[in-house]
């Protein structure tokens, strides 16, 4: 199903579509870039840690992520923890499987940490029956059809025996459900469970710690909070947040979006 209402990216032709419910555990969308090949693209957007990942399918200019032109037309867009700027440039035509936290698990076999912070071709990963998906997709007519050719691809790829730990999916619901405003410790404890363990199994089917999740999803309340302008103070905003003190959001949003919440505000203002 399209879900594209209030598309900040129309400029660079962006579709999103949802997946169907059987992948719909794993998956978060599939979207599609393409611009007209008569008015060439030179524009910056930025990619927020959520704690999923992806792949990106290329069929046109190369992306730079960080400067860093991806010069492969296969990408893993690993899991990330810090915000990144994605340079777009040209000619756009691309693909993109965006999985939910764990959802990727299934997909390669090998913990998903040796894959945090990194973007690097698919052919450096152990996932080798990626050409057939980038072959089918290049002849595919339709987004109707690109999306029917990914979800059939993905079901034959997933590796079942794989499974997702239990444990993993209701530490993600219990985060996720409190926005990061929850400690590991209080999450081990409401689950019953070691939490060296939750910290272990996170490292290897989400791609980084909880903790990580949990800041993450913290700034990502924090960016909505901003945007809204709800708060009349950043140090009112901190202590909604569970910030200890206003100097410590600062420096946790800093870390992960790599500018403060007052140049957050200012460049969002500018962009109205």
């Amino acid at each position: 199903m399209s879900n594209n209402r209030d598309n900040p990216l129309i400029h660079l032709g962006f579709k999103r579509f949802e997946p169907s419910k059987k992948l719909s555990g794993f998956v978060e969308c599939y979207w599609f870039i393409n611009t007209d090949i008569h008015s060439p693209i030179d524009t910056k957007e930025y990619l927020h840690p959520e704690g999923g990942m992806g792949i990106i399918l290329n069929y046109a200019e190369p992306l730079q992520f960080d400067g860093i032109a991806q010069t492969a037309p296969c990408i893993l867009d690993g899991t990330n923890t810090l915000t990144r700027e994605l340079g777009l440039t040209g000619v756009l035509d691309a693909v993109g499987i965006r999985f939910k936290p764990a959802g990727a698990h299934l997909l390669f076999s090998l913990p998903l940490h040796e894959l945090k912070n990194e973007t690097l071709a698919l052919a450096d990963t152990p996932l080798k029956n990626y050409p057939d998906l980038y072959s089918r997709l290049s002849h595919a007519k339709t987004l109707l059809s690109k999306v029917s050719t990914i979800e059939d691809w993905l079901c034959k790829s997933l590796q079942p025996e794989a499974n997702t730990s239990n444990i993993v999916n209701k530490s993600l619901q219990l985060i996720k459900n409190q926005n990061g405003l929850v400690t590991i410790d209080s999450v081990a404890k409401k689950l019953d469970y070691n939490q060296r363990r939750i910290e272990r199994l996170f490292n290897s089917q989400v791609g980084m710690t909880a903790k990580e999740y949990s800041r993450n999803l913290r700034i990502k309340t924090a960016r909505s909070y901003i945007k809204s302008n709800k708060y009349s103070s950043f140090a009112e905003m901190a202590y909604d947040l569970g910030y200890y003190d206003q100097a410590h959001f600062i420096n946790q949003f800093k870390n992960v979006m790599g500018i403060t919440p007052r140049e957050y505000f200012r460049k969002k203002a500018v962009c109205k």
